[in-house]
């Protein structure tokens, strides 16, 4: 699993804090943009029509970093057979700084983390379409995404995106499960504008998992103290997890691994 989830490279680890960082300021600086993503046309899954929007996958390839990670994961992907691969953006990417605790806390050794900085769910998107799928077949994806919508995109389009993900996994690969997490608490006040937006959000990714039929794991709460702060202790800067995260993290994920598993 070190060879997967970690790194020996202090250069790697400086990158991916620089990633990080400059992910949280792109988050930041698109507060006041508009919506570019996806159109008005309803999403029908089945018997079930719903109100959730497309949207359209798109590429960061004019990013040379984020399309070099994007070729090594999939290179991965193809030759190394994971159990498990965690996809999502930076706070999934950040489990290459924490690798220790998920082999403490989860014990599953072959795990892709395809975590990739900044990415939104039309990036994602692409990239389940472009490759990361090709040759791997994960017994489960744990899919984490939508933080990066949430100052551009409307809660429609943020769950509309992720069906799409997870029609496009399953389209690739049948067996695959899907193990959705709900979007994380941000900023660190208990009343905090991205607090309600991301309830919304949480509250139809829910319903959409259930007509989806994969299991759903909001654990928000657990991050969160008894005032409803997001504290300096589980999160540095009010979006990214510290170690006591990660521990948090991996702690909720345990029993639902575990569920699937035996599945």
């Amino acid at each position: 699993m070190r060879q997967i989830l970690g790194h020996n490279s202090c250069g790697l680890r400086l990158r991916l804090r620089l990633l990080l960082t400059l992910g949280s300021l792109i988050w930041g600086a698109t507060a006041n943009a508009q919506s570019y993503v996806g159109g008005s046309s309803t999403v029908t899954e089945g018997a079930h029509s719903t109100l959730w929007e497309t949207v359209e996958a798109k590429s960061r390839a004019s990013n040379a970093a984020w399309l070099k990670r994007h070729q090594d994961i999939v290179a991965k992907a193809a030759s190394q057979s994971p159990e498990v691969m965690l996809l999502g953006d930076s706070i999934t990417q950040g489990w290459e700084l924490n690798h220790k605790i998920w082999a403490q806390k989860i014990k599953f050794n072959r795990v892709l983390n395809a975590g990739i900085a900044s990415d939104r769910v039309e990036h994602i998107l692409w990239r389940v379409q472009n490759g990361l799928f090709t040759k791997a077949r994960p017994k489960i994806v744990v899919l984490m995404a939508g933080i990066n919508n949430l100052a551009i995109s409307t809660p429609e389009q943020i769950t509309g995106g992720l069906a799409q993900i997870i029609d496009e996994i399953h389209r690739a690969s049948p067996a695959t499960r899907v193990l959705l997490m709900g979007i994380l608490p941000s900023g660190e006040e208990a009343h905090n504008p991205r607090r309600g937006k991301i309830r919304a959000v949480n509250a139809m990714v829910a319903d959409m998992a259930a007509q989806h039929e994969v299991q759903y794991l909001d654990a928000g709460s657990l991050f969160l103290a008894p005032d409803g702060t997001l504290t300096k202790a589980v999160s540095f800067d009010g979006v990214h997890l510290t170690r006591e995260g990660y521990t948090i993290w991996a702690t909720a994920l345990r029993q639902p691994l575990k569920k699937i598993n035996r599945s």
